[in-house]
């Protein structure tokens, strides 16, 4: 009996003083603001059409889309480009969306920094439909390789790129079932 009550002893001390996994909080990435002012000014977000504040998804949706990008040129994008939910589907831009794809130069990657975004891009899915943001097809994959462009520049390594599209597709698509794409 004394021989229980010293394992429950010890135990209890053990849980006491076990350290416990860090839950690592993620905040969502911002667009920087001149970015952001230039998908104004160039008509890539027509305000009239978007007066409020636009979410962040839809920001980099639009960068996403506008930002002059090898993967949106020569990628499999290019089979039956305007008909995709990620380039027909933005229709708050001035003209058509087509006017806009792959058509400004926001940021202009490095060719080293192009490869990393072309290798992760072919690696992080979206759990919707399972494409890659290498085929961005749909505003969510859109605004994905927009943030791998983004990190990229700012000379983010690979495992931080995999580590913030986990933590972004965690936000939109929280582990409970959902249905569909939607947030």
């Amino acid at each position: 009996m004394l021989l229980k009550i010293i394992s429950v002893i010890v135990l209890a001390v053990i849980v006491a003083f076990m350290p416990l996994p860090v839950q690592h909080t993620f905040a969502m990435l911002d667009l920087p603001e001149n970015i952001a002012q230039q998908l104004y000014d160039l008509g890539v977000i027509d305000k009239s059409k978007m007066p409020g504040e636009m979410s962040t998804l839809n920001m980099f949706w639009a960068f996403g889309l506008a930002n002059k990008n090898e993967i949106l040129e020569t990628g499999p994008m290019m089979e039956n480009t305007p008909n995709y939910a990620s380039t027909g589907g933005w229709t708050i831009a001035v003209g058509d969306p087509m006017d806009h794809y792959s058509m400004h130069p926001l940021i202009t990657l490095t060719p080293e920094q192009q490869e990393l975004v072309k290798k992760t891009s072919k690696n992080v899915f979206r759990p919707c439909c399972s494409n890659p943001a290498y085929f961005p097809d749909c505003n969510h994959g859109m605004a994905m390789l927009g943030i791998l462009e983004l990190l990229a520049s700012q000379g983010k390594s690979e495992k931080e790129l995999y580590a913030t599209a986990k933590a972004v597709n965690n936000i939109w698509f929280p582990p409970e079932p959902t249905k569909g794409c939607s947030v």
